[in-house]
Order: structure tokens, then sequence, then C-alpha cells
């Protein structure tokens, strides 16, 4: 009696000729929904018909599939890690509302940046009208609450009222 060689068998997998497939080969690979039934329709088109440049194809447009969108992130990633302005954050209109509250006269050094590309900081200098230190609180409170409803999840404001001069000037 001679030694007969039988198929391997293993989870998912079955011998086809000389090489082993997975019926899923490549979809592993996929997170979009289109590219995984591709896989799928590939999968099943080799294990009936010897198509071998089917699967590097497959590869192919999987791997191009992933780069197109790391690099439509790689932007939003480097401004976060940049501490950019972000792209939906307009300096000039948040500067235009903190102006309308009352007793502010000015806001100078005003910075915006994400931390994770969701939420938004603000560090700025206020320049209030000459009023008690109490007074100023009240207007900083109101600016921080109006910040907060335009989207500013984290407000740091330096106070100082008019008398106390203009200080350092900032291009921002």
């Amino acid at each position: 009696m001679g030694l007969q060689a039988r198929p391997r068998r293993r989870s998912g997998h079955e011998e086809i000729g000389e090489r082993t497939r997975s019926a899923s080969e490549g979809a592993a690979w996929a997170t979009d929904t289109t590219t995984t039934k591709e896989a799928h329709r590939v999968s099943v088109v080799m294990l009936f018909v010897d198509v071998p440049i089917l699967d590097p194809l497959l590869s192919i447009a999987i791997t191009l599939w992933v780069a197109w969108n790391a690099a439509k992130n790689l932007k939003r990633t480097g401004t976060v890690f940049l501490q950019a302005v972000p792209e939906d954050v307009e300096l000039d209109s948040l500067r235009a509302l903190v102006l309308q509250v009352d007793g502010v006269i000015g806001l100078k050094h005003l910075h915006v940046w994400s931390q994770e590309g969701e939420h938004h900081v603000l560090t700025g200098h206020l320049v209030v009208e000459d009023s008690t230190l109490e007074h100023a609180e009240v207007i900083r409170n109101q600016v921080r609450e109006l910040l907060h409803e335009a989207g500013i999840e984290h407000t740091t404001l330096e106070v100082t009222s008019h008398s106390e001069g203009p200080g350092p000037e900032c291009p921002s």
C-alpha cells in the first residue's frame, strides 16, 4: 500500500492545484465594502478558473485604494501636528464675534488650533474697557460662552484693561 498525497484542509482554505487559496484572499485588507465585494468576486472566479493575474491585480487595486485614503488624510493630520488653524475656523469672524461683546475693545494675539482635529483651542489677549476686576471677569466669561457656541472647546484669555496700555504687538 503506497502513500497517497491528500490535500490538507485548513480552516477557510482549499487546495486548488498546486496553490492554496483562501476564499476571501485579499478581502481582509479591504475595509471598503466595494473593495470587499470585488475581492469576493475575484476569489470566486479563481475557485473555478485558473487566472493567476487576478490575484496581483486585486492586490494592486487594494494597495492603491489604501494609499489614496492615506494621502487624503495626510494633510489633515499634518495640520493637527503643526497646530495650524483648522480649516473650519475663520479667525476674522471669531475676532468680529468677540468684538460684539459689550466692554470688549480688542482681541490680540489670537491663536486657534486643534488638539486632534475635532476639538479646537483658542488663546488670546482680550482688551476691555476700564472696569473692575469683577466686571472684566464677567466680560471674559461672556466671551468664553460665545466662543464655545462657535465651536471652540477650550479658551484661554488674558484680560487687560484699556488703561494698561497696548502691550506688545503680535502679527496675528
